[in-house]
């Protein structure tokens, strides 16, 4: 006699196959025969609107997270630094609140407005009900990105070539973190002591 575990796995399984089996009307041809009334979906939306509506929603991800663990928004505040490429095209948007900076790799431009302080001269932040006015959004056609934090900043622009030089060089991720690691370490400048954050993002295969 089966034990009633194995009774209802059993019927678990069952429940399985008819589930895997009700996809069956979604195998039909394409591209059309998808739709009910044969009307393509509706356009994806610009980067800068993709962006945005993602920032909105990591936002209400943060103020839920806060609430749930009955602390004050402000407690889990950070920089927000954020490159989006659409890999088709070579189109990029470059998104940023608070401080840092990003900046293009091949001119060490920054790839986005500097955002403003808020009222009391402090960097805006997800935690403030204004955040948007902190937040800048710029289109960008660069072909590669230094995400940084207010520590690493501090040493670009001109630190920035052989930031680039080294990223360059032949290698793979773990070896170019290690690089990038170790130059930050040394790198020194009296009263600059904010923690030292580097990201890179490249073009894949891309060589100088």
């Amino acid at each position: 006699m089966r034990s009633r575990f194995a009774r209802r796995t059993a019927a678990n399984w069952a429940g399985s196959g008819s589930y895997r089996w009700n996809w069956q009307p979604y195998r039909r041809n394409f591209p059309t025969d998808l739709f009910e009334d044969d009307d393509p979906p509706p356009p994806a939306p610009a980067l800068a609107d993709a962006v945005l509506d993602s920032l909105i929603a990591t936002r209400a991800s943060f103020l839920n997270l806060a609430a749930s663990l009955h602390l004050k928004p402000r407690h889990f505040t950070c920089t927000l630094l954020t490159v989006v490429v659409h890999v088709a095209t070579g189109d990029a948007v470059a998104a940023q609140l608070g401080d840092g900076t990003i900046l293009n790799i091949e001119d060490l431009a920054p790839a986005c407005p500097v955002p403003p302080p808020n009222s009391v001269d402090n960097p805006f932040t997800m935690a403030d009900d204004d955040w948007r006015d902190g937040l800048r959004i710029a289109p960008t056609k660069a072909k590669g990105f230094l995400l940084m934090t207010d520590g690493a900043e501090a040493f670009f622009p001109e630190q920035g070539p052989a930031c680039r030089e080294m990223l360059m060089q032949p290698g793979d991720d773990a070896q170019h973190a290690l690089r990038l690691l170790g130059w930050l370490q040394s790198l020194s400048k009296p009263g600059c002591e904010d923690d030292r954050t580097l990201a890179a993002i490249l073009q894949a295969g891309r060589t100088t």
